[in-house]
């Protein structure tokens, strides 16, 4: 079975956290500046994960 590596597929994997990003909001910092640009700086950071026992089994598992 292969996925289809489309752009609406990516679209609606990031839906709900494009939401957060940009959109201003009553819960934000004031410094905070919504941008379509966020989404991409956080799709290249790098993350590293030490002792993956307990809740960190379930972040591997999603990574």
């Amino acid at each position: 079975m292969t996925i289809p590596d489309d752009d609406s597929t990516k679209r609606k994997r990031w839906t709900h956290l494009r939401r957060v990003l940009e959109r201003a909001g009553p819960f934000k910092d004031p410094n905070f500046e919504p941008s379509t640009e966020l989404l991409s700086g956080i799709e290249s950071v790098r993350i590293l994960i030490i002792g993956a026992g307990g809740l960190g089994c379930e972040l591997l598992k999603d990574m």
